[in-house]
């Protein structure tokens, strides 16, 4: 299947968007490639990226500190594992022994993070997919940090008295979306707000640095934070409903955009999904096996997924990323280059 044929039979009424960087890539195509150097920050070429890659940001973290990790070539360290050593670097060098002086530590890095992408800048490209969402009032849940698709949208926090939903905090903002208005939520309107148009960040961004997720001591507490939302033991008198309840409308997360993920169609773009990914995978795997608990129940309709790419190679499904899409329920949806696939919003 071609995505342009893959997009004209969605339904947008149970269809979400999870986006990652790769078109902030896309969009910056034309300029030089600055994923080789480490003076990102202070290099003052006319020509260089204006939004630049995961890879060029460690590299320029690493670069600051005069660490000898290079992330375009370790293959033994995953990129949330090089942030999480640059955190223990700078902890080690500040002498932060106290959970505090660690906690400040971790802020450092996500401000130097967060003044990176602040500087990053939305093309044609990133309009085009908005405007696309926006017409077919399709959510979108993005990887990335910045904020280059909801920059012009208004914050709503969808936030109640009521304790059955999740509450967010300064670290998980997993019940904020950007929308184009802002609108007056309650327990009674909110699936309006979430089912149509709007931009969700999951692994935070760049307005609330504590929120970040970057590291994997990051990666680790949200899955531990999924874990307790979807089948954690309830204590005593705690009214919040896990998801393998089987009760949708009243589950935890409802109000989240977990909600979203769990229980509409997925179209994966400008993602890469390889071990780098340690949380989505990991959220993929845990929706396969929701999936699958909903067939042995008999529940309808069970939602599908596909992960758009360039990759020929994992045409084949043997490779082992073909393996894991496969398993757990993904098509894939080649394309010959990325031109293809971001004409297709235009």
């Amino acid at each position: 299947m071609k995505f342009k044929t893959l997009l004209d039979n969605i339904n947008p009424q149970t269809t979400t968007f999870v986006v990652g960087n790769g078109i902030n890539l896309y969009a910056d195509n034309s300029h030089r490639n600055c994923d080789n150097c480490g003076e990102f920050s202070t290099c003052k070429d006319q020509n260089k990226k204006k939004n630049c890659s995961w890879q060029t940001i460690l590299k320029n973290i690493c670069y600051k500190r005069k660490i000898s990790i290079n992330p375009n070539t370790q293959s033994d360290l995953s990129f949330p594992e090089i942030a999480s050593l640059v955190k223990l670097y700078d902890g080690t060098k500040a002498k932060a022994v106290s959970d505090s002086r660690s906690r400040t530590a971790k802020r450092d890095i996500r401000q130097e993070l967060c003044s990176l992408m602040k500087k990053m800048e939305a093309g044609d490209v990133h309009r085009a997919f908005i405007e696309y969402a926006r017409r077919l009032d399709i959510p979108v849940i993005t990887t990335n940090f910045d904020k280059l698709l909801s920059k012009e949208l208004e914050m709503v926090t969808l936030e109640f008295d009521d304790k059955s939903f999740f509450r967010s905090n300064r670290d998980y903002l997993w019940n904020v979306c950007y929308k184009d208005n802002k609108a007056n939520v309650s327990p009674t309107n909110y699936r309006q707000v979430m089912e149509g148009f709007g931009i969700w960040h999951i692994h935070g961004n760049v307005d609330y640095p504590l929120s970040i997720k970057i590291g994997l001591e990051d990666y680790v507490n949200s899955i531990a934070m999924v874990k307790t939302m979807i089948s954690g033991t309830p204590q005593k008198n705690d009214p919040k409903i896990r998801l393998y309840q089987f009760r949708p409308e009243a589950w935890v997360g409802r109000n989240t955009l977990l909600d979203l993920f769990f229980h509409r169609d997925l179209i994966f773009l400008g993602l890469s999904l390889d071990s780098q990914e340690v949380f989505l995978r990991w959220l993929i795997m845990q929706r396969a096996i929701y999936q699958s608990s909903l067939i042995k129940r008999g529940k309808k309709p069970i939602r599908k997924a596909w992960y758009v790419h360039t990759d020929i190679n994992m045409l084949n499904k043997s490779t082992p990323k073909g393996i894991f899409f496969n398993t757990c329920g993904i098509k894939l949806v080649g394309e010959k280059n990325y031109d293809v696939i971001y004409q297709c919003f235009k």
